[in-house]
């Protein structure tokens, strides 16, 4: 039992002094009614008398459980304390197990979307929009980015694409956008260098879970000032690039 941590202890040794019941069934439990003597062979003054030391000899084991409750308390917490705790690292070792499965599968569907920054609204745009037949604005924005700009013709192109909400007034609301075909969206990411000296202001990046975001957050925070190193993503994941060696540093936590 973890040192510090009396609150089972203390219980236990409470619940002792507090329950007649239960002091009653610990000694049972650890002095069991002696034998019943039939009434041919006892007489009743005799079975009286045996009564009476029975009852005598609970009393000074409930006194002596009253006196021992703490000793007793503790020596049973020791061991309850060791079991619960044997139980719970199990649970949290599975609920661990069960987190990073998670955190997998976000990913991987997560690898087939991208989020771009920089495309003006439409008016006539809602905070979601859905594949429809002509395609609404969001599409036809992602279609002449990636054609006109990128130089890309995608054959499966986007499955569906939906504006994000943002809090960020005077700024474009980000999309989201999801592909059919994770090699095309490769594609896309390979392509972005085209950008370069257009002005466009667009930016994409990768759809992070959140605890990836909560690591890019925190890395690029912590970057130093001179631009040697920077923060990128590659298949959900967060590496610090330095700039001069174009090495790879994996962020895991």
């Amino acid at each position: 039992m973890p040192k510090g941590n009396d609150e089972l202890p203390m219980a236990i040794t409470q619940s002792i002094m507090d329950s007649p019941e239960l002091r009653k069934q610990l000694i049972s439990l650890l002095l069991p009614p002696s034998t019943a003597v039939t009434a041919t062979t006892t007489t009743n003054s005799r079975m009286d008398s045996e009564e009476q030391k029975e009852k005598e000899k609970n009393n000074k084991l409930d006194d002596l459980l009253m006196a021992r409750a703490n000793e007793i308390g503790n020596l049973l917490a020791s061991t309850v304390g060791k079991i619960l705790s044997e139980r719970v690292d199990k649970l949290e070792n599975r609920l661990e197990a069960v987190k990073n499965e998670l955190e997998v599968a976000r990913r991987y569907s997560r690898s087939f979307n991208i989020r771009v920054y920089g495309i003006p609204d439409s008016p006539n745009e809602t905070p979601v929009q859905t594949q429809l037949n002509p395609l609404p604005p969001p599409w036809v924005k992602l279609e002449e980015l990636f054609v006109t700009h990128l130089g890309l013709n995608l054959k499966h192109g986007i499955e569906f694409s939906h504006r994000l909400p943002s809090s960020i007034k005077d700024k474009p609301r980000p999309i989201i956008a999801r592909f059919y075909s994770r090699l095309e969206r490769q594609q896309v990411f390979s392509s972005l260098g085209k950008l370069k000296g257009k002005d466009l202001a667009v930016t994409i990046f990768d759809d992070l879970t959140p605890s990836v975001l909560v690591i890019y957050k925190r890395e690029r925070a912590d970057l130093k000032s001179d631009g040697t190193k920077r923060v990128i993503s590659r298949q959900g994941k967060m590496f610090i690039q330095d700039v001069n060696v174009r090495s790879l540093q994996l962020v895991s936590k």
